[in-house]
């Protein structure tokens, strides 16, 4: 495992949880709850460290955003960031899981097509499929 961060804020009820982890030839990054513009700024380092030393050419990305929320319309550049920070890395394969929330879907495919990144990823169900389908 190589990033967890997990935080609950009771008086607000939000939830925010990523896990960066690597195993064999493959980075799995898990993500659930709300993003405030500090934690993403947190997430985007942590990812930026870990790839900085990976040949991402021979690694598949997988991205389970299941339980993640719908995002802040002030977070949007942010999400846009990463995706193109996906892009930039040139992963052997990208892996979405579906998402539990049809506004957090409508949102995250609004902002993929809108740079291209609609083209670059696979999407799935379950993480036994993402799983097989990165290999």
């Amino acid at each position: 495992m190589l990033k967890d961060n997990y935080k609950f804020n009771t008086k607000e009820g939000i939830f925010l949880v990523y896990k960066i982890d690597l195993k064999e030839k493959t980075l799995l990054i898990t993500m659930g709850g709300f993003f405030t513009p500090d934690e993403a700024k947190s997430f985007i380092d942590d990812y930026e460290k870990t790839v900085s030393s990976m040949d991402t050419k021979g690694i598949s990305l997988i991205l389970d955003g299941s339980e993640l929320k719908a995002s802040t319309q002030d977070m949007l550049p942010m999400l846009q960031q990463c995706m193109e920070m996906y892009m930039r890395d040139n992963f052997k394969k990208v892996i979405v899981l579906d998402f539990d929330s049809s506004v957090t879907n409508s949102q995250i495919t609004r902002v993929a097509k809108s740079i291209g990144f609609d083209q670059r990823y696979q999407m799935v169900a379950t993480l036994d499929e993402a799983l097989k389908a990165a290999l």
